[in-house]
């Protein structure tokens, strides 16, 4: 038996093409956790203390909206979702590993995904922002507590001190078609026993824990 870290929401790591960096991290070293995938999960909240099970995808979404917080809940959502999905037509669109801090960023990202490239340009303003629930307008308050419950279970903040960025990534999520969770075998540990994995398989690599860092060395690079 593992103890897990806290309530976790993992996504867009068992698919071969994925949006997910750390799903590319695990492409690049040919290591990575057996996936467990499950297309329902449930919940209970001061609004249902029976709890609720659904499956996941916007449609479903929509019926525990409209259950628990009633047709504006349903609206608001739907004005939430039109603003944020354009956005995440970019930041879907481009692999985290070819984002650089340079003039690079042209040949990188810009032509090889020119489209996205002009998309993230187009609200690289927004991303950064905090993801204001009542700046956007949101007034249904079952909506916006369940929002700050996503937005915990993603990063461990409420939904304000979140960047909007995020939370435009997992509202997408919501309206992928055929779209599951994922969760490692063998509990959260499993991300980065992967990772060491994919250290410690190569000759005259290791990991030494508890070990005090003196010096990092930079060669060719």
């Amino acid at each position: 038996f593992h103890f897990e870290a806290g309530p976790s929401l993992y996504s867009g790591l068992s698919q071969d093409r994925s949006p997910n960096p750390l799903k590319h991290i695990y492409q690049m070293i040919e290591e990575e956790p057996e996936w467990i995938t499950y297309d329902e999960w449930g919940a209970f909240l001061p609004e249902a203390p029976e709890g609720y099970q659904l499956s996941i995808g916007a449609e479903n979404f929509e019926k525990i909206l409209l259950q628990y917080g009633g047709q504006s809940a349903v609206d608001d959502w739907n004005m939430l979702a039109s603003s944020l999905r354009p956005m995440a037509g970019g930041i879907k669109g481009i692999p985290h590993a070819a984002i650089r801090g340079d003039l690079g960023i042209l040949l990188t990202v810009a032509l090889k995904f020119p489209l996205s490239f002009l998309n993230v340009l187009k609200y690289a303003a927004e991303f950064s922002k905090p993801f204001d629930l009542d700046k956007l307008g949101l007034k249904n308050e079952f909506l916006k507590n369940y929002l700050d419950m996503l937005a915990f279970l993603l990063q461990g903040l409420p939904a304000d001190q979140t960047l909007t960025v995020v939370m435009a990534y997992m509202v997408e999520d919501f309206f992928r078609e055929n779209a599951v969770m994922d969760f490692p075998k063998g509990g959260s540990g499993e991300l980065i026993g992967a990772l060491a994995r994919g250290v410690t398989k190569r000759k005259g690599c290791d990991i030494e824990l508890s070990t005090a860092v003196e010096e990092i060395i930079v060669e060719n690079g």
